[in-house]
């Protein structure tokens, strides 16, 4: 079977002698699988020179106008449409407004760290004072005490 493969590919090549054509042809009147082959093969073909195409005299022309213009200038032209500078430009700037705003968030981020451990830091300081102080006794006894009595 392998062997069949090979020889009708090389066929389709065209690289078989007309004594090889004959013996491959009997040898896929025997043989199903290399039948089905080349009928793909044949299929294949088929569909390859359908798709083939004459281009038109005006394309050839200007290919072969770009490839002479590519090897007098050294390379291949750019042409920038005023549209797509300003869409490149337009851009770069949104760009670096967002890292510019990015670092300013970091920036307030860190601020705000700061400012937090700096509130806590007092906190802990006023507790550590308020329990620090003594302990205040408050004695209800005024020292011009009025005393009403009721007596009838």
């Amino acid at each position: 079977m392998e062997n069949y493969i090979e020889t009708i590919d090389s066929y389709f090549n065209g690289e078989l002698t007309p004594a090889e054509e004959s013996l491959m042809f009997s040898g896929i009147a025997q043989d199903d699988k290399a039948k089905e082959y080349f009928k793909k093969m044949n299929l294949l073909k088929a569909g390859v020179e359908s798709s083939k195409e004459k281009l038109p005299v005006k394309v050839e022309q200007k290919i072969l106008n770009n490839i002479l213009e590519r090897q007098q200038t050294g390379g291949i032209k750019f042409k920038i449409n005023i549209q797509t500078a300003i869409t490149y430009a337009l851009s770069v700037a949104f760009l670096v407004l967002a890292l510019l705003f990015y670092s300013l968030a970091r920036d307030y981020k860190n601020e705000l760290k700061d400012a937090k451990s700096a509130i806590e830091y007092q906190q802990t300081t006023i507790r550590a004072l308020l329990h620090s102080l003594p302990p205040v006794n408050v004695s209800a006894k005024l020292p011009n005490e009025v005393i009403i009595n009721n007596k009838l």
